[in-house]
């Protein structure tokens, strides 16, 4: 399965999985790390100490999927969520949105 249908299926709450990602009951796994968490008190992120180009790209075509307004952003090495160009937020595992 390819990350576009995995992703989208994580968005349904469906199950789904490729050789690098799964999704099951609302948790999107890269590389045994839990990156996504969708339940009642939001979305959570995590990267697990994996700031790397592939998480950020799981991650962000997750939050689009859910219909989020976040963007992850790297400047300077740092990753921050945007949202509508004005609004930063500094990146930290285990933050909710």
């Amino acid at each position: 399965m390819n990350k576009r249908d995995l992703i989208q299926r994580f968005a349904t709450g469906q199950k789904g999985s490729n050789q690098h990602a799964q999704c099951v009951n609302n948790i999107l796994t890269l590389y045994n790390t839990d990156i996504v968490k969708v339940d009642k008190s939001g979305i959570t992120l995590n990267s697990g100490g994996w700031e790397t180009v592939t998480t950020k790209s799981y991650i962000n075509m997750a939050l689009e999927a859910l219909g989020s307004s976040w963007v992850l952003v790297q400047r300077d090495s740092i990753w921050y969520l945007m949202k509508n160009d004005n609004e930063r937020i500094k990146f930290r595992d285990g933050m909710t949105i």
